[in-house]
């Protein structure tokens, strides 16, 4: 959800968000947004999930940590706005001594 400071949400705040969803929109996507501050404190902590279950799609929309039993294995975001496409790369935790 992007929505413009003025509003005095800050990164880690809890919102309520209303609005109207696009379908099959990715990030999901609200339209007409309302947002009103819920509080202030902890975060929601991410769902703990592996790589291979990132190539399945399995997390799409939701906060995660990847981890993995492999020291090098990696997972990406991948982007798409018009013919161009981009990665950005996951920090992934290793699972092993």
């Amino acid at each position: 959800l992007r929505i413009p400071f003025e509003n005095g949400v800050a990164v880690g705040d809890t919102i309520e968000a209303s609005g109207f969803a696009v379908p099959r929109t990715t990030p999901p996507t609200l339209h007409n947004v309302s947002v009103r501050k819920a509080g202030t404190g902890r975060s929601i902590p991410p769902r703990v999930t592996s790589v291979d279950k990132i190539r399945g799609g399995e997390n799409d929309g939701e906060l995660i940590r990847v981890v993995s039993s492999r020291p090098n294995a990696r997972a990406y975001k991948l982007r798409r706005a018009g013919d161009a496409a981009g990665e950005q790369s996951l920090e992934t935790r290793y699972l092993g001594t």
